[in-house]
């Protein structure tokens, strides 16, 4: 996994599901290229490998950054 500094760690009740809310995290990460990225998830996750492979999931979805080239 590339190198990742967690930024912030905010709790809030996530409605999405209805009333009355379940406990969650939002976790603001960069990566060494300066990149941001977020990812919620349930507050009984947090800090457990769970939390990592969320993590990875999004910087594979954020792909490369652009500006990126390889000559060949």
């Amino acid at each position: 996994m590339p190198e990742v500094k967690i930024l912030s760690r905010t709790d809030f009740l996530d409605f999405s599901r209805g009333p009355p809310g379940v406990p969650s995290v939002m976790i603001l990460f960069q990566l060494a290229d300066l990149r941001q990225g977020v990812v919620k998830l349930l507050k009984s996750l947090e800090k457990t490998p769970a939390e990592d492979q969320l993590i990875r999931v999004e910087i594979d979805r954020m792909g490369k950054p652009a500006g990126e080239y390889r000559f060949i």
